[in-house]
């Protein structure tokens, strides 16, 4: 973690840190065996992160000595809905997030959250739910088997004291993923796809989506004008703080969404339009590289925003291969490895006519070059002061 400006990064959560228990494929007890995709939590100290394959999710503390903890308050029935298999990244709001109702929402490849699934069936899914997690569930949830089945009721929202429930999204034909709930906590922003598997984007129609939160209960989804479009993938949608924008990622139809040097980011209003793409795809020339060709991905708008004299203020963080750092050995396999990503941000300004313009971006020069910086999250972080 760092803040702007900061000359050097600093650890704040390490694996051997992590407290939160998770499970094999079979629902065998585990401890975690990834730090994997993060999203920070209104609570500002902690973090919900996937786990590796069955991708489980797990909160954890990321405050300086505190590290790893569990997330304050979390009960049994909150634990047993996150230990469930086929989790995506996670996404909050404020306005949904009280005593008792601590909510989350995240796609969920199990196909039902009331059974057993041993299989790979949330790993293959290729439509998975979307859904939403109550930490503080007052019901522990059932015993089933070596694992214990969260309490959940098809078509109740999160009055019913459930741990878990699916959020309908009728007027979609496709899954939903990579979710982003909109700042006053009314509707939640998704990938539509038929191309899920392994908790990420493979290949299959991809289109942005919202739908009303409703409670839980969902609604009409409605595909956003300008950002589901026929000769595209969109994916990895991102409100800005004010809710007016969307940042998003894209690739040529047809093509694997996963790790494509193709992919580049745009921006557009969140009513839809014509979208913006960003100067800051492009590297600089001295580099002899090209965008697309790069793989600029994930991106994260700051907390806030600034007025200025060309108009309103944005910053985007986003990761990108085009640094040139040698790839590294994958562990999966000694002939297979792995593009070193790292972060950069830009500026976006919105002048008062609402038209969008995009600067180059800004390498972070503070950030370790040895390791895949990728999956950032722009947030108020209560971490230790970098030093």
């Amino acid at each position: 973690g760092f803040s702007v400006g900061d000359e050097k990064t600093i650890p704040v959560l390490n694996l051997s840190q992590v407290m939160q228990g998770s499970r094999t494929d079979s629902g065998a007890a585990s401890p975690v065996i990834c730090v994997g995709c993060h999203s920070g939590m209104p609570d500002t100290g902690f973090v919900t992160f996937v786990d590796h394959y069955p991708w489980r999710a797990v909160t954890a503390s990321v405050q300086g000595a505190n590290a790893g903890a569990v997330f304050t308050g979390q009960t049994p029935g909150g634990l047993a809905a996150l230990q469930l298999p086929g989790w995506g990244p996670f996404t909050y709001a404020k306005q949904v997030w009280g005593p008792g109702l601590k909510i989350g929402v995240a796609s969920l490849g199990l196909a039902n959250p009331a059974a057993i699934d041993y299989s790979n069936g949330p790993d293959a899914n290729k439509m998975p739910n979307l859904a939403w997690v109550n930490l503080e569930s007052p019901n522990p949830g059932t015993v089933m088997g070596n694992w214990t089945s969260p309490s959940y009721t098809p078509g109740g929202d999160i009055m019913t004291g459930n741990a878990v429930g699916l959020i309908a999204h009728t007027n979609d034909l496709g899954g939903a993923t990579f979710p982003d709930w909109s700042h006053d906590g009314s509707k939640i922003l998704y990938a539509s796809t038929v191309g899920a598997k392994s908790a990420r984007l493979e290949m299959g129609k991809t289109d942005l989506y919202t739908v009303p939160f409703n409670m839980g209960s969902g609604g009409v989804a409605t595909a956003v004008p300008g950002a589901a479009s026929a000769d595209k993938e969109e994916y990895y949608p991102a409100y800005s703080p004010d809710d007016r924008l969307i940042a998003f990622t894209s690739v040529r139809a047809g093509q694997v969404m996963y790790a494509n040097p193709q992919a580049e980011i745009s921006v557009i209003p969140a009513s839809g339009g014509t979208p913006t793409r960003l100067r800051a795809n492009d590297p600089p020339r001295c580099t002899g590289k090209t965008s697309p060709g790069v793989n600029n991905h994930w991106p994260k708008w700051s907390p806030d925003t600034a007025g200025g004299t060309e108009g309103k203020y944005y910053w985007i963080i986003f990761s990108s291969n085009r640094a040139g750092i040698p790839p590294v050995k994958s562990q999966y396999g000694p002939m297979r490895t792995v593009e070193i990503s790292q972060l950069y941000m830009a500026p976006v300004v919105m002048n008062e006519f609402n038209v969008p313009t995009s600067y180059p971006a800004i390498y972070l020069w503070n950030q370790p070059t040895d390791s895949v910086n990728t999956t950032p999250a722009w947030s108020t972080f209560t971490i230790p002061p970098v030093q």
